[in-house]
Order: C-alpha cells, then structure tokens, then sequence
C-alpha cells in the first residue's frame, strides 16, 4: 500500500504548488498528483519538479490529466501532452471523469 494523495493549489502557481507537495511529502505521502489538465499545466509540472529537486524533494510526482471526453490523440494537445508530462513527471494519469 502506497499513501497518495493530490495537492488542490493551482498547478499554474509554481510557489504554491510546491510549497502543497513539500507539505504533503513531509506528512507521509510517497506519491503526490498534479493536476494537468493544459499544456501550460504540463509545462509548470516542469518547473514544479526542477523547484521540488533543488529543495532535496524526490517524491514522484503524477500528472493527473483530465480528459474531457474527446479521444486520445485526437488534438495537438493531446498528442504533445504524454511526450511534455512524461519528462516533467513521473507518471501521467489520464482521468476521463466518472462514469
């Protein structure tokens, strides 16, 4: 059993995202989610990551993409956004809303 959890600052908000992950990694949690639901997202996972490295924080991060219903691949977004997650994040989880 591995404790998870997900910040709720916004992902946009590189100060307050991770100063949410330090919070929760220092709590106990081995894996902390993100939501990513932009490129722009995506691309401040990269900063969060590089920010939570300096600081000596290695708690794997996921992307947690929130798919809004249009088919995987289908928008440029869509097609870049495994490739940009991927390097910014440890794991992308795409969330297609419950069902």
């Amino acid at each position: 059993v591995v404790v998870q959890s997900m910040i709720n600052e916004d992902t946009l908000d590189i100060e307050a995202a991770v100063a949410g992950i330090q919070r929760l990694a220092e709590a106990g949690c081995e894996i902390v989610r993100v939501t990513t639901p932009s490129m722009a997202h995506a691309k401040a996972m990269g900063e969060i990551r590089s920010a939570l490295r300096a600081q000596g924080c290695t708690v794997p991060l996921v992307a947690d993409v929130h798919h809004n219903g249009i088919r995987i691949g289908d928008s440029p977004f869509e097609r870049k956004m495994p490739d940009l997650t991927g390097q910014t994040s440890h794991l992308v989880r795409i969330f297609d809303g419950h069902r």
